[in-house]
């Protein structure tokens, strides 16, 4: 789930990417209480995860976020 939020606040395109990128942070993923992880770790994860888990989070941090950036959000989906 760390890997899959990270690849989405990173902008990444591909689980490649989000690997590549995920692992390059290696010596400090133990701060996190993560590992390094694989392809096809991530590919079962999205396969079996709802998509109602990154919609409850994501709803949840909006709520804590900043007035601005709570306007930005609201327009970009208008």
């Amino acid at each position: 789930m760390l890997a899959l939020l990270y690849g989405q606040l990173a902008g990444a395109e591909s689980l490649r990417e989000i690997v590549h990128a995920f692992d390059s942070h290696a010596p400090r993923l133990y701060h996190l209480g993560a590992a390094k992880v694989t392809r096809s770790t991530l590919s079962d994860a999205n396969a079996l995860r709802s998509l109602e888990v990154f919609a409850g989070l994501f709803a949840h941090l909006a709520a804590q976020a900043l007035p601005g950036l709570r306007r930005t959000m609201r327009e970009a989906y208008i």
